[in-house]
C-alpha cells in the first residue's frame, strides 16, 4: 500500500469514524465512488476501531480475522449500569444508552467511553476535562454529568444525563416549526453556550446533533469532550490543524481559526452558532466541500464567502443543502434584511468583527423579533423608521398617509434614534473591549507569557487591577465594569481588602457616570456590601443594601436583581437579630422568584434554606428542619445529586440535628456536603474545609477524637494558607480544635487555640454575640482545666448568662455551658453552688422537654 491510497483510507475512515452511525454506510460509499477494495479497508478498520490498536494493525496487515463491530454488548455493565445498546460514536469514542439497576435507581444514563486505540494522553486529558467541565456546569439546557469513573480495562468513562430527543434541525422540520419559533428555539441554546461562555467555558464543536430537542419542546447542548478552559493551564492551541484535530470538530461547522489552528475563543461558537442558525432557516449550509480534504476544508472556510441566506432558498445548487423528505419550504422575503445580517455578521472571518458575545448575537435576534433595529444592520434614518411603522402597524394603518407619517416623526425622534443608536454603539464597544481585556490577562497567565511560571489567581488578579487603572482611564465604562468584576473575584479568594478597593473605585466611577439612581450603580453597591457582610460588618452593609434596592425597583420592580438584594438584607437582619424582618424579606423574595422562575428553581430552593435558617435561629427547630428538608429535595430535582448547592442543604440540616444533640442521624448529611463539596470545589476550598471543621466537631461531641484531630488539623494548615487569620472561619475551626483538646486533657494548648478563635470573633462580630460568648466559655474551661478558676469563673459565668438569654432550652450549646459552670465548681470544691446551678440543670431539661 503506497503513501497515497494510504492518505485516502485514512481521509474516508475519518470522516466515516466522525459522522452518525445512521449515515455511516451512506457516506462511505459516496466517498469511495465504486472502488470497493477501498470501501471495504475503510469498513474493516470502522469495525477494529472498537477492538483498539492491535487490531487496526491487522486490518492494515491484511492479516485480521475477526473485525467484529463492538467491545460493550447489550449485556454489559459498567459500574453500576447495565448498558442497553450503542447510541453513537464520534471522535473520541462510543456513547451507550445504558440504565442503572443497583436497587437504589432505576434510570436511563448516556455513558460515553474512550475509543480504545485512541487512548493518547493527549486524547485521555480532554476526556478528563470533560468529566470537570460538565461537573461545573448548571443550566436548565445542558446536559448534565450524573457520574464518571474507569472500566475495567482501564478507560475512562463519564456517565451523562440522557437526553430522549433529536438533533435541533430535525425537530425543527419535523414540527414544521414556523420562523419565529425556530428563533426562540435558538435563542435557548445561544443562553446555554452563553452560561459556558461566562464560566469560561468554550464549547468548539457546536452543531445540530450536538443540540437535541427533547419531546417537550426543550433544548439540551451536549458533549463538551473538546471544550476548552480558559485559564492558565489550558492556554490557547497555536499548532497547525492536524488530522487529529479534524476528528475532534466538524468541519462544515467550525470557524476559520480552528481550521487554521490559531487559538479559540467565545468567538468561535459565535462563528458555529451562525452556521446552526443557517441550517435552521434555510435548509442549507454556507458551504459546499468537492472532496473534503483538510486543505480544502481550510481553504474554503478559510477565504470562501458564505452565501447570503435568503439567496440559498432561491439557489438551484442543492448540493450543500441538508434536507430530508419533510423539509419545510421557506420564503426568501422572510429572511432578507435583519436575518440575513445577523447571521452574516455571525459568520465574518476575522473574529474580532463577530458579535463580541453569544448574548449580544442573541439579543440581537430578540431586537429583531420585536422589530427594534438591529446592531447588524446599518444604522439609517430610513430603516428605523421602517422599524417604527412595523411595530406600530395599526395606528400606521388608520392614518391618511404612511409618507405623511414617517416625514412628521423624522424631527421629533433623530434625536432619540442617534441616542439609542449611540448607547448600542456603545455598549458593544464596551462589551468587545472586556472581552479584549480579559482574553489578554488570562493569555498572560500562558507559562510562554510568563516565563514558565504558573502564576497564582491572585497574581492574575493583582495584574489585571494595576492594568486596569493604569490602561483604561480614558474608558471609565469599561474600567468600572473590569473593577466589579474583579473585585467580585478578589472576594471570593477571601482578599476582602483588594475586592473593598476596588468596587469602591467601581462604585465611584459609576456614580459619576451615571449618579446614583442607576442599575450599574445599583451593581457596585450590592457587590460592596456583600464585602462588609463577609466580614460581618453588618451596620455598614445593611444601609447600602437598602438603597440599592430602592434604586433597582425604581426600574423593575419584579426582577432577579430586587430578589437578590431582598435575601442579602434579609441575612443583614438575620445576623443582627432581627428575626421577624429577616423572615418577612425572605418570604417576600421567595415569593418574588415563584413569580420569576415557577415552582422549581434553584433560587427558590435558597429562599427555602435561608427560611431554615431563619425558623432555626429562633429555636423553631422543626419548621427550620422542614424548609431546609425541601430546599435539599428542590436542588436534587433540579440539579442533580453532585451540585454543590446540595452541599449547603445537607450541610444545614446537619447543623440542625447536631445542635439537638441528635448526633447519629446529622453525621450522614455532614458526611454527604464534605463529599460534594470535595469532588466539586476541592479540599483547598474553604467550604470544603467548612464542612470538614463542622464534621469534626461531632465527632468530638461522639468521642471519635483520632479521626477529628486528623480532620482539623488538614483544616488549619489549609486555612493558614488560603484565609487571612482573622476569618471567621479560622476563629470557629480553632475553636473546635481547642474543645479536642481539652478532651484529650491538653488543657494549657487548648486555651492557646481558644484565645485565637475568641480575639478574631470579638473583632468581626457585633458585642454581645451568643458565637462570642461560646468562645469564651470554652476559655474558661481550658482555664479550669489547669486550675485558674477565679479567671475560669468571670469567663464561664458570664458567658453562660449569655447564651442562656439567647440559645433556646434545646440548644446543647446551652447545655454545655452549663454544665462547665457545674464541673468549676465541682473542681474548685465549691459544692453550694455547684447544686445551685445543677438545680438549673433540672429547670433547663423541664424548659427543653416542653419546648
Amino acid at each position: 500500500m503506497d503513501a497515497e491510497r494510504w492518505q485516502k483510507i485514512q481521509d474516508v475512515f475519518d470522516r466515516a469514524l466522525a459522522a452518525h452511525a445512521d449515515e455511516r454506510d451512506v457516506l462511505i460509499e459516496a466517498e469511495c465512488g465504486g472502488d470497493e477494495s477501498l470501501r471495504d479497508q475503510v469498513v474493516s478498520l470502522i469495525a477494529a476501531s472498537g477492538k483498539g490498536d492491535s487490531q487496526i494493525r491487522k486490518v492494515i496487515a491484511g492479516t485480521a480475522d475477526d473485525v467484529g463491530s463492538a467491545d460493550i454488548t447489550g449485556d454489559d455493565r459498567i459500574g453500576a449500569y447495565r448498558i442497553e445498546r450503542e447510541l453513537g460514536r464520534g471522535g473520541m469514542g462510543t456513547v451507550y444508552l445504558a440504565v442503572r439497576d443497583d436497587d437504589e435507581f432505576n434510570k436511563k444514563v448516556a455513558i460515553k467511553i474512550v475509543r480504545s486505540g485512541f487512548d493518547s494522553d493527549e486524547l485521555l486529558h480532554r476526556f478528563r476535562s470533560e468529566r470537570q467541565i460538565l461537573a461545573n456546569l448548571d443550566h436548565p439546557n445542558i446536559a448534565r454529568l450524573l457520574d464518571g469513573g474507569t472500566t475495567v480495562d482501564g478507560a475512562p468513562y463519564v456517565v451523562m444525563e440522557y437526553v430522549d430527543g433529536i438533533p435541533i434541525n430535525d425537530h425543527c422540520e419535523r414540527n414544521a416549526l414556523s420562523l419565529n419559533a425556530r428563533l426562540e428555539l435558538f435563542r435557548k441554546v445561544c443562553s446555554a453556550v452563553n452560561y459556558a461562555h461566562q464560566n469560561l467555558i468554550v464549547h468548539r464543536d457546536i452543531k445540530p446533533s450536538n443540540i437535541l430537542v427533547a419531546s417537550d419542546g426543550t433544548p439540551k447542548l451536549l458533549d463538551f469532550g473538546i471544550a476548552k478552559l480558559l485559564d492558565p493551564d489550558t492556554p490557547g492551541e497555536t499548532a497547525p490543524v492536524t488530522r487529529a484535530d479534524m476528528r475532534l470538530m466538524t468541519p462544515e461547522y467550525a470557524s476559520p481559526e480552528q481550521v487554521s489552528g490559531f487559538p479559540i475563543t467565545t468567538a468561535a461558537d459565535v462563528y458555529s452558532l451562525g452556521v446552526v442558525l443557517f441550517e435552521l432557516l434555510t435548509g442549507h449550509r454556507p458551504y459546499h466541500f468537492d472532496n473534503r480534504s483538510p486543505a480544502e476544508i481550510e481553504r474554503v472556510i478559510r477565504d470562501k464567502q458564505p452565501t447570503r441566506p435568503s439567496d440559498a432558498l432561491t439557489s438551484d445548487d442543492n448540493a450543500n443543502r441538508d434536507t430530508g423528505p419533510n423539509s419545510a419550504i421557506r420564503d426568501p422575503r422572510s429572511l432578507r434584511g435583519d436575518l440575513d445580517n445577523i447571521i452574516l455578521m455571525a459568520l465574518r472571518k476575522e473574529p474580532e468583527r463577530r458579535y463580541s458575545s453569544v448574548e449580544q448575537f442573541s439579543d440581537d435576534i430578540r431586537r429583531h423579533l420585536v422589530d427594534l433595529p438591529v446592531l447588524a444592520r446599518q444604522d439609517t434614518l430610513g430603516y428605523r423608521a421602517d422599524k417604527f411603522v412595523r411595530r406600530h402597524a395599526g395606528g400606521v394603518a388608520a392614518a391618511a398617509g404612511v409618507a405623511v407619517l414617517i416625514a412628521s416623526l423624522v424631527g421629533f425622534y433623530t434625536w432619540q434614534l442617534a441616542a439609542e443608536r449611540n448607547r448600542a454603539l456603545a455598549e458593544t464597544a464596551k462589551a468587545e473591549q472586556v472581552s479584549q481585556f480579559l482574553t489578554d490577562l488570562f493569555a498572560a497567565s500562558d507559562p510562554r507569557e510568563s516565563g514558565g511560571d504558573k502564576l497564582t489567581a491572585q497574581q492574575i488578579l493583582d495584574s489585571g487591577a494595576k492594568r486596569i487603572r493604569a490602561e483604561l482611564t480614558g474608558q471609565p465604562e469599561v474600567q468600572a465594569a473590569l473593577m466589579d468584576v474583579m473585585g467580585v473575584a478578589y472576594q471570593n479568594l477571601g482578599l476582602l481588602d483588594q475586592a473593598e478597593d476596588l468596587i469602591k473605585s467601581a462604585l465611584e466611577i459609576r456614580e459619576g457616570l451615571h449618579g446614583k439612581s442607576h442599575t450599574d450603580t445599583a451593581e457596585s453597591m450590592n457587590h460592596l456590601a456583600s464585602v462588609y457582610v463577609a466580614r460581618t460588618e453588618f451596620k455598614k452593609a445593611g444601609p447600602i443594601f437598602r438603597e440599592a434596592l430602592a434604586i433597582e425597583r425604581g426600574f423593575n420592580d419584579s426582577s432577579p436583581e430586587v430578589a437578590d438584594l431582598l435575601n442579602n438584607i434579609a441575612q443583614v437582619e438575620l445576623n443582627t437579630g432581627n428575626f421577624d424582618e429577616a423572615e418577612r424579606l425572605y418570604l417576600e423574595a421567595l415569593a418574588l422568584n415563584r413569580k420569576l422562575f415557577g415552582s422549581d428553581h434553584r433560587e427558590i430552593a435558597t429562599n427555602l434554606s435561608n427560611l431554615g435558617s431563619v425558623m432555626g435561629r429562633q429555636g423553631h427547630n422543626e419548621r427550620a428542619l422542614d424548609y431546609f428538608r425541601q430546599g435539599m429535595e428542590m436542588r436534587r430535582r433540579v440539579l442533580g445529586n453532585d451540585h454543590p448547592d446540595l452541599a449547603y442543604s445537607a450541610n444545614n440540616i446537619a447543623a440542625m440535628l447536631h445542635v439537638q444533640g441528635k448526633f447519629d442521624e446529622a453525621e450522614p448529611y455532614y458526611r454527604e456536603s464534605r463529599e460534594i463539596r470535595r469532588k466539586a470545589l476541592g479540599e483547598d476550598h474553604h467550604m470544603y474545609c467548612n464542612t470538614s471543621s463542622n464534621l469534626a466537631l461531632l465527632l468530638i461531641d461522639k468521642g471519635v477524637l483520632e479521626e477529628a484531630e486528623t480532620i482539623l488539623t488538614s483544616v488549619l494548615e489549609t486555612y493558614g494558607r488560603t484565609l487571612p487569620f482573622d476569618h471567621e472561619s479560622n476563629a470557629l475551626a480553632r475553636l473546635n480544635m481547642a474543645l479536642l483538646l481539652i478532651k484529650k486533657g491538653e488543657p494549657k494548648l487548648a486555651e492557646s487555640f481558644a484565645r485565637d478563635a475568641l480575639g478574631i470573633q470579638m473583632k468581626k462580630l457585633p458585642a454581645g454575640s451568643w458565637r462570642i460568648a461560646v468562645s469564651q466559655s470554652v476559655l474558661g474551661e481550658s482555664l479550669a482545666g489547669q486550675k485558674q478558676f477565679e479567671a475560669a469563673e468571670k469567663l464561664l459565668t458570664e458567658s453562660y448568662k449569655q447564651i442562656e438569654k439567647s440559645l433556646k432550652p434545646d440548644d446543647k450549646r446551652r447545655g454545655e455551658a452549663l454544665t462547665r459552670v457545674i464541673d468549676l465548681y465541682s473542681s474548685w470544691n465549691k459544692p453550694d453552688k455547684a447544686a445551685h446551678y445543677r438545680a438549673m440543670t433540672h429547670v433547663l431539661e423541664q424548659n427543653t422537654a416542653l419546648h
